[in-house]
């Protein structure tokens, strides 16, 4: 299967989207932007992921 390119510019515009205060849905995303929803899920935790600093989990820890 190929996978579609996002610019990051794109992405992140649809990551602030899903984001607060916006807090738009997946499945409204999917409708506006023709992203799949598995392909928005995997951006959102992508996202949390980076902006979340993760000292206090400890299961991450070196």
């Amino acid at each position: 299967m190929m996978q579609k390119s996002y610019s990051k510019e794109f992405k992140e515009s649809v990551i602030k989207k899903m984001m607060p205060p916006n807090g738009v849905s997946v499945p409204q995303l999917c409708k506006e932007t023709g992203v799949s929803d598995v392909t928005l899920y995997q951006w959102r935790k992508e996202y949390r992921n980076r902006v979340i600093a993760v000292p206090e989990d400890s299961s991450k820890a070196r």
